[in-house]
């Protein structure tokens, strides 16, 4: 199992953060709506995109064999 080290978990909190500045940021100065439908699948597509990539890591240094 591969080790993730502290700075690394600032890094990903640093960067969902920043998603998360942004999306308020639109909401205030532009005005544009987001529903909770959207937010929804937007949390679905970050997971999927996350998960794949995962994935696509363990399979490059071999830890899953298909």
């Amino acid at each position: 199992m591969t080790q993730v080290m502290p700075e690394q978990i600032a890094q990903m909190y640093k960067n969902r953060w920043q998603i998360e500045v942004y999306f308020g940021w639109i909401k205030q100065r532009l005005n544009i709506p987001i529903s909770t439908e959207w937010i929804e699948t937007i949390q679905v597509i970050f997971l999927t995109q996350n998960l794949f990539g995962f994935s696509n890591y363990m399979f490059i240094n071999k830890h899953i064999f298909i």
